[in-house]
């Protein structure tokens, strides 16, 4: 599950790495991925409606939860 609070890059990558073993076609890379939204990001998802894309979910994910530079600093 992923909630906004952990690198998003990290958690895609591991959805990704799923999907490649499983060879999932991007429609179930993306099922995966709208499944495991929860919280704000999860609220995010709904706003764009269904029929986002894979790659738009994940670029306004990082925007507006950010990317591996929020992991870098909550470890400072």
């Amino acid at each position: 599950m992923y909630n906004g609070t952990i690198c998003l890059e990290t958690f895609v990558a591991g959805v990704r790495n799923f999907a490649t073993y499983f060879r999932w076609t991007e429609e179930d890379e993306l099922f995966c991925l709208r499944a495991s939204l929860w919280g704000p990001v999860g609220q995010l998802f709904w706003d764009q409606g269904y029929q986002v894309m894979m790659a738009d979910l994940i670029r306004l994910s990082c925007q507006c939860f950010g990317t591996s530079d929020i992991e870098t600093t909550k470890a400072k």
